[in-house]
């Protein structure tokens, strides 16, 4: 992410943080600071590693891969709208993979470990990711996608993921049964047992509809990660999971099983034992 992009979301972080804090106290509704602190905190260090890598990195690998494509297409809206249905069905996947595969959830279970869901849980994202997260893109290049189209749909990918993490009871009728809103997002955040491993979409429901991941608000949502307490620790969300990760792959014989929610270790709660 370059750094107009960068102060681009942190004009518009801070003026949703503004309003929704403003919303919080009207409604008697208490923020944990230190909480939203922390995730700030993670989202700028990750930001850092990021314009690190891009910058020493990633723009010239872009730049190569981009030659190996067998033909280069037009910002064409056919190409726009292609690019748009085959990313969002890979983010899906990705995404859902994050959920089954131990060692990408030990990253990303500190995305879900905050109790307090507001905009500030868009930035609590562990810096370990920013190993993969840029290489999501790189099939477009290689089919000859233009930068430019890729580069644009990120930036919308990240401003509606922003949007949509708050507990504000925004409600967008049909469009919350076939589009990612607040709604179908808080879902996805949820610790309830019906709403675990649920509503994986970025853009679009169509592919948890077709895959039998979606699921609609119903019950009050309870935030957090299942058997993995909000960490208060910045230390500890740098961790993640990996602490344990590394337990079960050293020393896989141990009292505990990742079968069962009861007995698995906290990181991997939710993730099923078949994963890695």
């Amino acid at each position: 992410m370059t750094t107009p992009i960068f102060l681009f979301f942190f004009t518009i972080g801070l003026t949703l943080i503004g309003a929704e804090s403003w919303w919080r106290r009207k409604h008697g509704v208490r923020t944990n600071w230190h909480s939203a602190i922390l995730s700030l905190a993670l989202g700028g260090l990750r930001w850092l590693i990021g314009l690190g890598l891009h910058l020493s990195v990633l723009v010239e690998l872009y730049r190569y891969l981009g030659t190996l494509a067998p033909w280069h297409l037009p910002a064409t809206w056919p190409v726009w709208l292609g690019y748009f249905a085959l990313s969002d069905l890979w983010n899906y996947a990705f995404h859902r993979a994050s959920h089954r595969v131990k060692f990408l959830w030990a990253a990303h279970v500190v995305h879900h470990s905050t109790e307090d869901f507001n905009f500030t849980a868009a930035a609590r994202l562990s810096p370990i990711e920013v190993l993969w997260h840029p290489l999501l893109g790189i099939w477009a290049l290689l089919v000859g996608v233009p930068l430019s189209v890729t580069a644009a749909w990120t930036t919308f990918d990240l401003t509606l993921a922003l949007l949509n993490h708050t507990d504000l009871p925004l409600r967008l009728g049909c469009l919350d049964r076939w589009l990612v809103t607040p709604s179908a997002h808080r879902v996805h955040h949820g610790r309830n047992s019906e709403y675990i491993d649920k509503n994986f979409g970025t853009v679009l429901l169509v592919w948890d509809r077709l895959f039998g991941t979606y699921e609609p608000e119903v019950a009050k949502v309870q935030f957090g990660a299942t058997n993995w307490e909000q960490q208060e620790s910045f230390i500890a969300l740098l961790r993640g999971g990996y602490p344990e990760w590394w337990h079960q792959r050293v020393r896989p014989r141990t009292q505990f099983s990742p079968t069962t929610k009861e007995n698995a270790t906290p990181a991997v709660a939710s993730v099923s034992p078949r994963a890695w």
